[in-house]
């Protein structure tokens, strides 16, 4: 039996049509599995929603497109995604692609790429929003600008740093030299006294450059993980007293550090090389930083298994702006002024500390003084 046109008909709409669903079907497994997040919003809701673009949110379909969109954006974001997408609706000229941030069910903030076209969806306008997940790859930007920033500082400091120790290093250089040409040209006419005052200029600037030449290998060793923790049983009591007396006697002609134990009658493990670090540093500083005479206060107490010190002055104090840096190597505070130092010195208190196991605070009021609070595990043995 011979077909008809109309048969003919029927079946060429039944194939039109069978190829329409297969391609409907393959277009769908491509979005349904794409990467990218796929959205179509009018209205101000979610018509449409892949997949992926459910993930981001780790919401469901009905529950997305029961809710304004605007729910999902961070609220920091929100009018700027909604003006981007009321002025696109509008056929105004709006930037192509953009980064927002997305709230998900987890409480986690995504950030997101977006590109947008405006297209009719069941007769009405509409926009076909493409989404990429870009968290990783703006977290990676942020580490390479901090990386780079903190590369600048560091070049910086350490060009401070060579001009400093440049300048601190000519000082006692300079003290020598002319130390020398007078006993080399004068000495056999100089009496007893004088020649022996010269010889002790000589001898504090060695202990000057040597003292300078000691921190900056330090600061190498500490860095470089060279220092390892050594607990022994030490008298602390008596420890502090010999490194009080020490700085004492190397710094000032009148004795000016006062020191205080309480609860360390016991012998404590502790690093005796460390605490030597700490203490020193710190009371030199105190020293250095405040007027000739007045006193610096050196507080120690055995609390259960740790040793508290306090370290304090009546000086020049430290600004409030400088304290977030001040344990960085070669940072020096912005009133130092005309103060010798080379900025290493807080440094290596806060990585002996660290390695001791303890930690460290700071208080201090400019113009008024500093006081350092350190707290280092020593258990009584």
């Amino acid at each position: 039996m011979s077909q008809t046109p109309h048969d003919l008909d029927l079946d060429t709409q039944a194939q039109l049509r069978a190829a329409l669903a297969d391609s409907e079907a393959r277009y769908r497994r491509v979005v349904e599995n794409v990467n990218e997040g796929i959205i179509i919003t009018a209205g101000g809701r979610i018509l449409y929603a892949n997949p992926r673009s459910l993930e981001l949110t780790g919401l469901d379909e009905e529950t997305v497109k029961t809710r304004p969109f605007t729910e999902f954006i961070h609220p920091d974001d929100r009018e700027m995604v909604l003006s981007n997408h009321v002025r696109r609706l509008r056929g105004e000229q709006v930037e192509t692609r953009y980064h927002f941030r997305a709230i998900h069910v987890s409480g986690d903030i995504r950030w997101l790429e977006t590109s947008a076209v405006v297209f009719e969806w069941l007769g009405q306008p509409a926009t076909l929003n493409f989404l990429t997940d870009v968290t990783l790859k703006r977290q990676v930007e942020q580490d390479i600008r901090t990386a780079l920033e903190r590369e600048r500082e560091l070049s910086e400091l350490k060009s401070r740093f060579v001009a400093v120790a440049s300048h601190e290093f000519r000082t006692p250089l300079a003290a020598i030299l002319s130390s020398v040409e007078l006993l080399d040209d004068y000495g056999d006419s100089f009496p007893a006294d004088e020649r022996k005052e010269i010889l002790g200029l000589i001898k504090t600037a060695v202990k000057r450059m040597n003292g300078m030449v000691e921190q900056v290998l330090m600061t190498s060793r500490l860095e470089s993980r060279g220092f390892q923790l050594e607990l022994r049983p030490m008298p602390v009591a008596e420890l502090l007293g010999q490194i009080t007396a020490e700085v004492d006697r190397a710094n000032s002609r009148v004795r000016r550090v006062t020191l205080s134990c309480t609860g360390l009658a016991e012998m404590r493990q502790l690093d005796e090389r460390l605490l030597r670090h700490i203490v020193a540093n710190l009371l030199t500083n105190a020293m250095k930083y405040s007027p000739p005479g007045t006193p610096v206060t050196c507080t120690a107490e055995g609390r259960g298994d740790m040793l508290a010190l306090h370290i304090a002055d009546q000086g020049i104090g430290i600004p409030q702006a400088d304290l977030p840096r001040l344990f960085e190597t070669f940072h020096r505070g912005t009133n130092v002024g005309n103060i010798q130092g080379t900025g290493i010195g807080l440094h290596i208190v806060k990585e002996c500390v660290d390695l001791h196991l303890g930690t460290i605070h700071v208080d201090s009021t400019v113009g008024q003084g500093t006081t350092f609070r350190v707290a280092l595990r020593a258990p009584v043995v």
